[in-house]
């Protein structure tokens, strides 16, 4: 008889305990974090990184962030804001694409409420695909199976004028003079610190893939169209082996440099013809130019000398390789400048 209670006695103990451990396992689960709590807490803190400026913490966390809620656009674009700022101009292109994909758009606003200064990295004029539209994958590449990215440094005024350029990644077989030829052919919106246009340094790939949509047959070397802009537009062909060559013009085109010469004072006065013997380096800087006919003021002249010598000219070519050339310039007062004859 003692047995039984016992034994009714341990049982019900045992289902006590049991529902006491069921019931804590209950309660324990329904105070645990669940990912929506644990993305919000890790968002606070990458914001509040990211207004300390403590940008590498808030890149982890933003990662963090993405690991949970991977279709947020606007992290993506927080990211871009920070690749921004350390000049990582691929990071921040990737991190925007994707922003953008999902429709989110980097907020100037948020930016500045976030403390941010509102960075814009010099960017092409007429856009990335027009640039891009300049370049014909040569030919000897295409034979060798070469492809990869071409990635050049460039150095942009305040006035959205190239400064210097730099060869950071190369591929070979004349993919780093296209892209080259197709940057210094290219004018660019200068780069801005919080809408003040200023000196800055970018980064900008190009792709050379074998398995894009086929691209016109280089057979020429330059070809000179009107396009919708109205401005010159070089279609830039492979410098591979043979002789061809890629000729010498101003960036932006005759046109530009006519009408930075045109808006010098008292030029207007002056009815006549100037010719203008120029030396074009292998980096587009004129580095002598001398009247054969000018005005009769000296002053005048030296004006004149002074906006060709600010202009950037597109180098000239030859097998794949930049050189000096000489350009003989002709410009009428009354009509526009023409390239007469080149050495």
């Amino acid at each position: 008889m003692q047995n039984l209670v016992y034994n009714i006695f341990c049982r019900h103990i045992l289902m006590i305990l049991f529902l006491i451990c069921l019931f804590a396992a209950r309660e324990i689960k329904c105070v645990e974090p669940n990912d929506q709590d644990t993305f919000e807490t890790i968002y606070s803190e990458a914001l509040n990184s990211l207004k300390k400026g403590e940008n590498l913490k808030a890149e982890k966390l933003f990662l963090q962030c993405l690991s949970i809620q991977p279709l947020m656009g606007s992290i993506y674009n927080k990211l871009a804001a920070i690749y921004l700022q350390q000049d990582d101009t691929i990071k921040m292109l990737n991190a925007y694409r994707q922003g953008s994909m999902m429709g989110d758009k980097l907020s100037q606003h948020v930016l500045k409420n976030l403390g941010i200064s509102i960075v814009q990295n010099p960017l092409p004029r007429y856009g990335l695909s027009e640039l891009y539209s300049n370049i014909v994958y040569p030919e000897i590449a295409k034979r060798a199976g070469v492809k990869g990215t071409v990635l050049i440094e460039v150095e942009i005024d305040d006035d959205g004028e190239i400064i210097s350029h730099k060869l950071l990644k190369g591929i070979g077989a004349g993919c780093d003079e296209t892209a080259i030829a197709a940057l210094l052919n290219t004018e660019f919106t200068p780069g801005s610190i919080d809408g003040i246009y200023t000196r800055m340094t970018t980064q900008i790939p190009f792709y050379f893939e074998l398995n894009r949509k086929k691209v016109e047959d280089d057979n020429s070397t330059v070809s000179h169209t009107k396009s919708k802009n109205k401005r010159d537009k070089v279609n830039v062909s492979t410098v591979s082996k043979a002789e061809k060559t890629l000729t010498t013009i101003p960036l932006g085109g005759w046109q530009k440099l006519e009408n930075r010469i045109s808006k010098i004072e008292n030029l207007n006065n002056w009815n006549g013809k100037l010719i203008i013997d120029t030396k074009i380096n292998s980096f587009g800087n004129v580095i002598d130019a001398q009247f054969t006919a000018g005005t009769q003021d000296t002053s005048l002249n030296e004006k004149i000398l002074e906006k060709v010598y600010e202009t950037k000219f597109f180098p000239a070519f030859n097998d794949g390789k930049p050189y000096d050339r000489k350009v003989k310039i002709k410009m009428n007062i009354a009509q526009t400048i023409k390239q007469v004859r080149v050495k």
